[in-house]
């Protein structure tokens, strides 16, 4: 009698646990050595047109986020500096990590949250790379992530380019050295980007799959058609999707070294008509960014630290923005003081121009020489400066 007793009960509560539903809440409990009480923000977009931002203060490092998730989302985490600001702004304001050369990064980093209960354990310099427990999807995401790293280390041309030129890089590289390596980088990140979309493919049905399709955007244009096709089509309603297959009927073939630029003439803040060919003649860096581009926003420094360095031997910067809100572009350029030609036809990603030049995200530049030939792509931080050195002695 007893083992029946227990076989009834068995029999009701085995379809009953079955049928509990899944997780209705998305929690996510931070414990992040250094820092401190701090705010971190959680930023994703519900749309392809806005994006919805939480800010939460930590307490000597602890946090919970808590919020329900219609669908796995993906989310842009960042930290603020100080303790009170209450709104984010940019990656500017970030708490900075220390990389493995001595350089300070802000600390920000993308994940895919669903929901379920998570735990996240790491320290400021970790930041961009920890793992999340029981966050299986977050988890996919990185794994695909890693599939460019993998690749990435094993290419021997840029090995050996890298023992020929350790790092730190002396100004003393000479810029046909710094050339032959932005070659070499643009087709590793294609091989990289192919990767990914192989995955891709291989993996329609995936959330992170749909997460990570921005990867791709640097493939040919073949690829990137293949693996959105590929893509099921109860994904397709995703923001970021629906973003990547507007700038994919945008976007055909990149602008690569040896090209002469194609001209461009767009308005300045003022209004004015201001073409490319107007600068020609000088060592022009085409800078295409967004005062919403948190990436950009970041490397502007960068730029202004080699504008002020090599503008009065010949350098000019031609700033494309891909705003749609002309106040906000304009307080950018203000803020964070970017003292060179500014224009932009206020359409974001439906501007002409990157369908011409082929960006596929942003920050992107092209540096063109004084006849406006495209001499180096993509150039970043120290590499941009000791390529400008080189080119402008």
């Amino acid at each position: 009698m007893r083992y029946l007793f227990l076989f009834i009960i068995l029999c009701v509560a085995i379809p009953y646990t079955q049928a509990l539903p899944a997780d209705s809440t998305c929690t996510l409990t931070g414990d992040i050595r250094g820092l401190g009480n701090r705010r971190i923000i959680f930023r994703c977009f519900p749309d392809t047109s806005s994006y919805h931002a939480d800010t939460i203060r930590a307490k000597h490092g602890h946090f919970v986020f808590t919020t329900h998730l219609d669908a796995p989302t993906y989310y842009t985490v960042t930290t603020l500096r100080n303790h009170t600001r209450k709104s984010y702004k940019h990656t500017g304001y970030s708490v900075a990590r220390r990389g493995k050369y001595g350089s300070r990064y802000g600390t920000y980093r993308d994940m895919l949250l669903e929901n379920r209960s998570m735990e996240w354990k790491t320290t400021l310099n970790d930041f961009p790379r920890s793992a999340i427990s029981n966050a299986p999807l977050n988890d996919t995401m990185m794994y695909i992530e890693n599939i460019a790293t993998r690749v990435y280390h094993s290419d021997a041309a840029l090995h050996r380019w890298n023992k020929q030129n350790p790092i730190p890089w002396k100004k003393i590289i000479p810029a046909r050295r710094l050339i032959e390596r932005d070659s070499i980088s643009q087709a590793l990140y294609r091989r990289e980007c192919d990767s990914i979309a192989a995955y891709i493919m291989a993996h329609p049905s995936s959330y992170a799959s749909a997460y990570t399709l921005w990867r791709v955007m640097y493939s040919d244009h073949s690829v990137r058609e293949a693996a959105y096709s590929a893509l099921e089509t109860s994904l397709r309603h995703l923001p970021s999707v629906e973003n990547y297959k507007k700038r994919l009927e945008m976007t055909g073939g990149r602008i690569s070294r040896g090209d002469m630029a194609p001209e461009i003439s767009l308005a300045d803040t003022s209004g004015s008509i201001v073409a490319l060919s107007s600068v020609r003649g000088k060592v022009t860096l085409v800078d295409f960014w967004a005062s919403w581009c948190g990436p950009c926003r970041a490397e502007n420094p960068n730029v202004v630290s080699v504008y002020r360095k090599y503008h009065k031997k010949g350098l000019e910067i031609y700033s494309v923005s891909l705003d749609n809100d002309k106040s906000k572009w304009k307080a950018a350029i203000q803020h964070d003081k970017l003292k060179w030609k500014h224009v932009s036809g206020l359409k974001g990603w439906d501007d002409p121009y990157v369908k011409i030049y082929g960006v596929g995200g942003i920050p992107d530049n092209f540096l063109l020489d004084k006849n406006g030939k495209v001499i180096a792509t993509n150039l970043r931080g120290k590499e941009l400066s000791a390529l400008l050195g080189q080119v402008l002695k």
